[in-house]
């Protein structure tokens, strides 16, 4: 049905296309019990189906990075999740940095496409758990009532003596 080679290729990704199309439709007719599609807007609804999973399955993954350093890239976002490095905050107490630390996370989240409500796993290292209740009393604050995503809180030397508190996370878009 081609002339040329480039042609040919052409005439081969579109059989496979439409292979790839009948077997996703052939596999939806079945999985709903039904041996024909009996309105237009279900074949419809299928076609636009098998063709989003085609071009999702044919389009490369990117990784897109925010705030990059020379060391490391503060929050990246992978399909639909973001990954962020340890955040800090200011302030001298333990209420203070988590306040702070807090408000960081949120915006890097929104930079990201995402907010506190989409966070899937927090970790949470302080400097001395001595600082465990101070830091609750923020966080139970701030986190989304309802919601609370899994957390890990641990003690941890953390890089400056002045430092109380670091929250990374993982969330989806």
């Amino acid at each position: 049905c081609c002339r040329g080679r480039e042609l040919h290729l052409k005439c081969e990704l579109n059989l496979r296309t439409n292979l790839l199309t009948t077997q996703i439709l052939t596999a939806w007719i079945h999985s709903t019990k039904m041996s024909t599609l009996h309105t237009p807007s279900l074949l419809l609804g299928a076609l636009a189906a098998a063709t989003s999973v085609m071009l999702l399955s044919k389009r490369k993954p990117t990784i897109e990075r925010f705030d990059v350093s020379s060391r490391f890239t503060d929050v990246a976002r992978f399909r639909d999740l973001i990954f962020m490095s340890g955040q800090l905050g200011e302030g001298t107490t333990i209420e203070e940095q988590t306040t702070s630390t807090l408000a960081g996370l949120e915006k890097a989240l929104a930079q990201a496409g995402s907010d506190k409500t989409k966070i899937l796993e927090l970790t949470i290292w302080l400097s001395d758990l001595k600082d465990y209740d101070g830091m609750n009393q923020v966080y139970d604050k701030w986190i989304t009532p309802g919601s609370p995503p899994p957390r890990a809180c641990v003690q941890a030397t953390l890089a400056k003596p002045e430092w109380k508190i670091e929250i990374r996370c993982i969330a989806s878009v």
